[in-house]
């Protein structure tokens, strides 16, 4: 038995050992596992007779720990091989600084290692153990040949500081596979088995789309080359944006903020940029305020992000539109050629009914003629005073004066990307329009109609 010491204080070796959530510390220990060229990584939960969680096993089948290199990896804390080399065997690796294996305290405070690596064509196993009120110390038994040939490592954590139910509910693998879809897609050939599902991005995945974001001029005169992967998810998730390197591996990740407008979207944002895995080294992708050279790169990829949904909103609204024209109540009979005229009212209208169904729950449960009447109306006001739109939102809605000139602009426009990035002011704000519906589809106030939109300058 060997004793591996570390020199950092207490206080900061339980900062280490801790995450933002239980399954940040799985992660960790699943990178481990990749970064030792593991083609396979396997996570297991073990319950009681209570059906308590009480160990978790993470297993990799990689190269192992070699006892020759346990005291460097285990005793250097704040250094890494891995900060300087950045690639094994052609495959980019994750951690740095030698800290992930402390994020293991922060699920149970004991943890051990067992290990078999392979030296001179003989496979040696041994043991390597860390205790919570012992952070700063490794204990290392003496490496004996192995009964087997296999080499990898796994991870047992026991002594559990809590039952951890978010790690065995049924959305945890589909938490991991966010943390995992980039990398797992450069590196499709690696499995991810967590306690019994493979985790599969592709399965929860409703479309992807990737773009180069070229030369991108840093603040210093640098410039860096960049890459975009949007991931849209089948199901409800939290809208967040990865910093990668060029491989997909995760470094850190940021809230996608509300300037991105995509209502009905879920989804996942990736930048792959070698310049991440340079800054992550002095920890510059954590700091409280981020880097200049990281905002710059956000707001490119940020721009071709709103590009993106400005493009799929446009898709899911002409299916919306070529439901209504089977359903005869679009209010435009077809031609073959729009003038530039012709063709921004369609657009407007289009983006103002579109968001009129969605947010109008009474107008998809109204009857067909309702429905046409009220498009017929809106129509009408868009063609022959464009700008009372703008006065009523604006006056009715109280949008700020930028606001309204936006939506002047909109209303002069014939791009339909510009038309589209200017009214997302209008689709959060449409609910004015819910009175007018219910004055429309209140059989005993539609005699009132004329009366109300004549008062609203429709």
């Amino acid at each position: 038995m060997s004793k591996i010491n570390i020199v950092a204080k207490r206080d900061h070796l339980e900062s280490l050992a801790t995450a933002n959530r239980p399954l940040d510390a799985i992660a960790q220990l699943v990178w481990n596992g990749l970064d030792a060229l593991s083609d396979r990584v396997q996570v297991r939960f073990e319950k009681n007779d209570m059906d308590g969680l009480e160990t978790i096993r993470v297993r990799d089948y990689g190269t192992g720990i070699h006892n020759e290199q346990v005291e460097g990896l285990f005793g250097n804390l704040g250094d890494s091989w891995k900060k300087e080399k950045g690639r094994l065997n052609g495959r980019s690796l994750h951690g740095k600084n030698g800290k992930g294996r402390f994020k293991a305290f922060g699920l149970g405070s004991m943890v051990e290692w067992y290990t078999t690596y392979r030296d001179n064509g003989a496979a040696y196993s041994y043991k390597i153990t860390g205790k919570f009120e012992a952070l700063d110390s490794f204990d290392s038994t003496t490496p004996k040949k192995a009964d087997h040939s296999s080499t990898g490592t796994e991870v047992v954590i026991n002594n559990l500081a809590k039952n951890f139910r978010s790690l065995t509910e049924d959305d945890a693998p589909l938490e991991l596979a966010k943390l995992f879809a980039a990398y797992l897609k450069q590196y499709p050939d690696i499995e991810i088995d967590y306690n019994g599902t493979l985790v599969k991005p592709e399965s929860v995945q409703s479309r992807t789309g990737n773009y180069p974001l070229g030369e991108i001029n840093l603040k210093d005169g640098a410039q860096v080359t960049a890459e975009l992967s949007v991931v849209e998810w089948a199901i409800s998730t939290k809208r967040r944006i990865h910093l990668c390197d060029a491989n997909g591996v995760a470094l850190h990740e940021v809230e996608a903020g509300q300037g991105i407008r995509a209502p009905g979207f879920s989804f996942t944002a990736y930048v792959k940029c070698d310049h991440f895995r340079e800054l992550d080294k002095d920890n510059s992708l954590a700091l409280e305020e981020l880097h200049p050279d990281v905002d710059t790169i956000l707001k490119v990829a940020k721009t071709k992000v709103k590009e993106h949904f400005r493009r799929r909103l446009s898709e899911e609204h002409g299916k919306i539109v070529e439901r209504w024209k089977e359903e005869q109540i679009y209010p435009y009979e077809e031609k073959a050629q729009l003038d530039p005229v012709e063709e921004a009212e369609r657009q407007v209208f289009d983006i103002l009914a579109v968001n009129v169904q969605s947010y109008l729950p009474s107008f998809e449960d109204a009857d067909t003629k309702s429905r046409r009447f009220t498009f017929r109306l809106l129509a009408q006001a868009i063609r022959d005073n464009p700008d009372s739109v703008q006065e009523i939102i604006g006056e009715v809605l109280g949008l700020k004066k930028e606001e309204q000139d936006n939506l002047a602009e909109l209303l002069r426009k014939t791009s339909l990307s510009s038309i589209i990035s200017s009214a997302q002011i209008v689709a959060d704000r449409l609910n004015f329009l819910e009175g007018l519906s219910n004055l429309l589809f209140d059989k005993d106030t539609k005699k009132n109609c004329w009366s109300a939109i004549s008062f609203t300058r429709f």
